[in-house]
């Protein structure tokens, strides 16, 4: 009897996790470009909710950036 194992999560041939790769890895033999630097830091929003827009639906909303700074939409 044998036994045949599956993946959660895409396995390359060499048995890499795929899905853990960054996106510019993902053809890394076939391109040799390096990876794009990230333009903007990443945030934690400090405020963020649900706001009730009627007929049952809700809209997510969240706050990021310098609480003090001029508010942009």
């Amino acid at each position: 009897m044998s036994s045949t194992t599956t993946a959660a999560f895409p396995v390359s041939p060499t048995g890499e996790n795929i899905a853990e790769r960054h996106p510019n890895e993902a053809d890394a033999g076939r391109d040799s470009r390096p990876r794009e630097p990230e333009i903007y830091p990443k945030v934690e929003p400090y405020a963020h909710g649900m706001l009730d827009v009627g007929g049952g639906n809700h809209v997510y909303w969240e706050q990021c950036g310098n609480p003090d700074g001029k508010p942009a939409t």
